[in-house]
């Protein structure tokens, strides 16, 4: 009878010290088995640097690397971090998750990945330091995107070739598209023109749309005669990413000589009557009597001058016809233009042009009597020669 509560007692013995060893560990707050969250200790959030907030990271340099500024704590114990990136910001599909991450030293902790992120998309990424048994919060997350980079080689000149001596003044050139690789856009060549090869006396700075098979670009306006120019091409890519190219090499190219034009003789006075006193009807008389100003000509200029003078007979012979026709401000002056004219009718001053073309100096000029009666800048500046109208 008495054996039994013998028992009772050692079992109850061997509670209480169980118990005071339990207790013993709990109060160590560096003890692994530390019971948690101790009070009043506090973690702050680590501070994300890379990669940063809206940062392109490039396809090929990966796996990537996770940089943080270390948190800070209150507490005794050691932190650990664990870190979180997935793909979606409130982080539902997490393709990443690590934790147990010991701190790195010069108050930064690198995390280089295992494995290579997939590329063309965004992700998102937090960390939170821990130490086993109070916890930080996240620091916020921040957006990064795993891109392919896009490559762009320089065009390859191929006319004018280099050192060429041109036979005119506006110059067609020729070069094949750039090379590339990656998610491209749409091409667009920067083409450059100088009178020097650091491009610093710049000529003309055209874009041009990408062609094919290569790409070719007439220049619009005669450059300088007998005056060597320098020449190179860059593409640009149109994607939202917008990169830019390297610059072709340069090339250089001579303009032809100026063309000596036969001078211009004098003004006549009108061919003789009976004159048109319509505009259709001026346009035919100028055009049958003086028809050597229509020929084409070797020269932009040659060309203005011929112009100059056909649209002084337009309004000579509109005048003696009994027309109200003037000179007109190219886009309200000071310049006169070459080939609009104004005409009163119906109680005010409307544009007309008159002339196709005209700056396309190679070909037969076509002149015309063509209405423009809502432009805004036909204006009138009186005509001061007196003719005499046989």
């Amino acid at each position: 009878m008495r054996a039994k509560p013998a028992r009772l007692l050692l079992t109850g013995a061997a509670l209480l010290a169980l118990g005071a060893c339990e207790t013993s560990k709990s109060a160590n707050p560096l003890s692994p088995s530390v019971a948690g969250p101790i009070p009043g200790v506090n973690i702050t959030a680590p501070r994300l640097l890379q990669p940063g907030s809206g940062a392109n990271v490039d396809a090929t340099a990966q796996p990537i690397t996770l940089v943080i500024e270390n948190a800070s704590t209150n507490g005794v114990r050691p932190l650990t971090y664990r870190v979180e990136v997935a793909l979606d910001q409130a982080f539902a599909n997490k393709v990443y998750t690590r934790e147990g991450i010991a701190p790195g030293g010069s108050g930064q902790t690198s995390l280089r990945l295992t494995d290579a992120l997939a590329a063309d998309r965004s992700y998102y990424w937090r960390a939170r330091a821990q130490d086993g048994a109070n916890t930080g919060p996240f620091a916020g997350a921040l957006k990064f995107t795993v891109q392919t980079p896009i490559e762009i080689e320089p065009p390859a000149l191929s006319s004018p070739a280099h050192n060429a001596v041109l036979p005119d003044r506006t110059p067609t050139f020729v070069f094949s598209n750039a090379r590339r690789s990656g998610p491209v856009g749409p091409i667009t060549y920067n083409l450059q023109v100088a009178r020097d090869q650091a491009f610093s006396k710049m000529a003309a700075r055209i874009d041009v749309p990408e062609g094919l098979p290569n790409t070719r670009r007439q220049i619009e306006s005669e450059l300088a005669a007998a005056t060597k120019y320098y020449w190179r091409v860059r593409a640009t890519e149109g994607s939202a990413r917008h990169v830019v190219g390297p610059w072709s090499a340069t090339r250089a190219f001579t303009t032809a000589a100026a063309p000596v034009e036969p001078p211009t003789p004098p003004s006549p006075p009108p061919a003789g009557g009976p004159y048109p006193s319509n505009g259709p009807g001026v346009i035919e008389y100028v055009t049958a009597h003086w028809p050597s100003y229509l020929r084409p000509v070797s020269s932009l200029d040659a060309r203005k001058r011929n112009m100059d003078f056909l649209r002084d007979r337009v309004i000579e012979t509109g005048l003696c016809g009994g027309m109200r026709v003037a000179w007109n401000l190219k886009r309200g002056g000071p310049t006169l233009s070459n080939d609009y004219i104004t005409h009163y009718q119906n109680g005010r001053w409307i544009g007309v042009d008159i002339a196709y073309d005209y700056s396309n100096y190679r070909s037969t000029l076509r002149l015309g009597w063509l209405e423009q009666p809502n432009d805004p800048y036909a204006t009138t500046t009186p005509y001061t020669r007196s003719y005499s109208c046989h």
